[in-house]
């Protein structure tokens, strides 16, 4: 998979539970992201904005993702997701890449990181996990329930509305990405 980009991009990625995101961002994207010029000291700013991550922060523990608990700080956790984006966005941090690591389902959420990225003259792709052979999805053994709802959502709302949202680039993930993988 190759994808070119341009500085100051926020990349929202969007699939359902346990389909690899946070593995893509982490061991993937975010190193072939982040380069830097030490003799200029220059180090780029890649942030990675995670909802699981967020969650975590504000209740003080790592707790597991499918706690109760951590969906009961969903509200806060993308409140504060939300801020995060408009700060590291903004003058004087200005981040060369922005990783938003969430499910991406929701119309809203996806309309709220857009504006963000508009009023902050940030160009704004979409990495969507939309595996051609569904069982890719529950390699994980995890709540295969709130997986098979993640995938209807995705494949009967987020998908036919890709297009018409507004993005510089979308990218399709179609199946499991190795690491070797090349990203530009």
């Amino acid at each position: 998979m190759k994808i070119r980009t341009q500085l100051h991009t926020v990349f929202m990625l969007i699939g359902p539970t346990e389909c690899g995101k946070s593995t893509f961002a982490k061991n993937i994207l975010i190193p072939q992201l982040e380069y830097s010029l030490p003799e200029k000291n220059f180090y780029a700013n890649v942030q990675y904005l995670s909802s699981d991550s967020i969650r975590q922060e504000i209740l003080g523990r790592d707790y597991d993702k499918y706690d109760e608990i951590m969906m009961e700080s969903s509200g806060q956790a993308f409140s504060l997701l939300g801020e995060k984006l408009k700060m590291v966005t903004s003058y004087p941090v200005n981040a060369e890449f922005v990783v938003v690591d969430t499910t991406g389902l929701s119309l809203e959420f996806r309309n709220s990181v857009i504006e963000t990225a508009k009023k902050n003259h940030y160009n704004i792709e979409v990495i969507v996990f939309d595996y051609k052979d569904r069982e890719e999805y529950y390699r994980s053994e995890r709540s295969k329930k709130v997986i098979t709802k993640h995938i209807q959502r995705l494949k009967k709302e987020v998908l036919p509305s890709l297009s018409r949202e507004n993005y510089n680039q979308i990218h399709r993930v179609k199946e499991k990405i190795n690491e070797k993988e090349e990203f530009q």
